[in-house]
């Protein structure tokens, strides 16, 4: 898609190419194995983010029954694992409503885009109609760097007034591209492959945005599969919960 590759300007790990995406695309590989991605490491971060959840579902309960969105409830969930992964934060009564507004223009964005849009050129972006619509594709986009950007901004007050400490791998992906930053500048790597600030909004764009839609429509089809089957809880007394 030109216009996300414009937009992105060659940053990140989905619309960038040659070395810098092998490079960014290794590092974010080797952080997410470093933080426990495949071992039982994220298995845990997961549950706790399952539990957290679910335990507000059981409160609400009356006689052993709650309504509950499903899919709002498996995108929260979902965003939540991810938010932990980039900026150890998760999603909670206070700043869901800004996840819910994020997601949902993302999704509306992806909802409009049409044979029209993947067929443009970078060179009709300045046409006058072209140019109103990619400021409306492009909006939610700017909004979701804006919300990582702000946070990023926060992390790195945070260190400067000592009130956020980096030790070792650090605590997240954020934690771990500034020291990644810190080394390159400390050793003199060339500006054309020096890790920079700009960076890491990208990377963690692709990050948060990759692994969303896909895990949560899977959890939600394998959650009503299951509502629409209960027979097969005679699985679990044959195998057993384990």
């Amino acid at each position: 898609m030109e216009y996300l590759e414009i937009f992105a300007e060659g940053r990140g790990t989905a619309f960038s190419s040659g070395d810098y995406w092998a490079d960014h695309r290794r590092f974010s590989l080797r952080t997410l194995r470093n933080f426990g991605l495949g071992s039982n490491v994220v298995e845990e971060r997961i549950m706790d983010e399952f539990n957290y959840h679910f335990s507000k579902l059981e409160k609400t309960m009356i006689n052993g029954q709650v309504k509950v969105n499903a899919g709002k409830f498996f995108d929260i969930l979902t965003g939540s694992v991810i938010n932990r992964m980039i900026f150890s934060e998760r999603f909670t009564d206070e700043n869901a409503e800004e996840f819910f507004r994020l997601k949902r223009e993302i999704d509306d964005t992806f909802v409009r885009l049409n044979a029209f849009d993947f067929a443009l050129e970078k060179w009709t972006m300045n046409l006058p109609l072209i140019k109103q619509r990619w400021k409306t594709m492009t909006a939610p986009q700017e909004k979701l760097v804006n919300f990582i950007d702000k946070r990023v901004a926060q992390r790195k007050q945070d260190i400067a007034t000592g009130k956020h400490h980096i030790e070792e791998d650090g605590h997240d992906f954020v934690d771990a591209y500034i020291l990644k930053v810190e080394s390159d500048r400390k050793e003199g790597v060339d500006s054309s492959r020096m890790y920079k600030e700009d960076g890491l909004i990208y990377d963690a764009f692709d990050l948060w945005i990759a692994g969303h839609e896909t895990t949560s429509l899977t959890m939600l089809w394998g959650f009503s599969y299951l509502i629409q089957n209960p027979d097969v809880s005679v699985f679990e007394k044959w195998i057993g919960r384990n």
